[in-house]
């Protein structure tokens, strides 16, 4: 890495209006800056941390950190020999997971929202990592990328997340089914229930009248 660079924060549109906090302001040259403390150091110790196979949070994403002495120091260096631990789904599918993946990524994600974008997207690689511009990465994080701009990179705006939770009842007595990687999803079984009964209705098979009123609003 070079021996020094300048540190230059900048918004550029300054369109988000984040200029009250530095933490929240895109690094525009990230060489010699450690990604915890945002700070600049002649030298760095660079983490590469390879991407794992499904059940993993590393699934199809790799990237690589870079800590000065006192930062590394807050962490436990067993964590970064990235030991793997092997397990099985109750399918025979095999899983691969770093040892204190939970750790690492604490820690990652308590890092200023300037460091985690270059951890997340800028540097990056593979199909799960963030393909966007470094600043608007860090203003969709904060809820504040404006509409149009979401729905460029294909991603929920925040004002259509407010119009949908407005627009369709939550289910009183929703089904969670949590998978071996510890993901979890949610169903209402009526809906589910009442979706089948009338695909078995339209094949024909049977005649049933089902009224299912089960919802909760907000």
């Amino acid at each position: 890495m070079p021996e020094s660079t300048e540190l230059i924060e900048t918004n550029n549109s300054n369109e988000s209006n984040n200029s009250n906090n530095p933490h929240h302001i895109a690094i525009e040259n990230p060489d010699s800056i450690c990604f915890n403390c945002l700070n600049q150091f002649p030298q760095l110790h660079e983490i590469l941390i390879p991407s794992l196979n499904h059940g993993s949070e590393f699934t199809n994403f790799s990237s690589r950190l870079y800590l000065c002495d006192n930062c590394l120091s807050l962490t436990n260096l067993e964590w970064w020999k990235l030991e793997i631990i092997k397990t099985y789904t109750e399918y025979n599918m095999m899983q691969l997971n770093y040892k204190y993946e939970k750790k690492i990524l604490e820690f990652i994600n308590q890092m200023p929202l300037a460091g985690q974008e270059l951890f997340y997207a800028r540097f990056g690689k593979g199909t799960s990592t963030d393909i966007m511009k470094s600043q608007d990465w860090i203003d969709y994080t904060l809820g504040k990328l404006p509409h149009e701009k979401c729905k460029y990179y294909g991603y929920y705006s925040p004002q259509e997340i407010q119009a949908y939770q407005k627009r369709f009842p939550i289910c009183e007595h929703p089904v969670n089914r949590i998978c071996n990687e510890e993901s979890k999803n949610s169903w209402c079984p009526f809906v589910l229930l009442e979706n089948i009964i009338k695909n078995v209705i339209k094949m024909g098979k049977m005649t049933i009248v089902m009224n299912v009123n089960i919802f909760k609003k907000e």
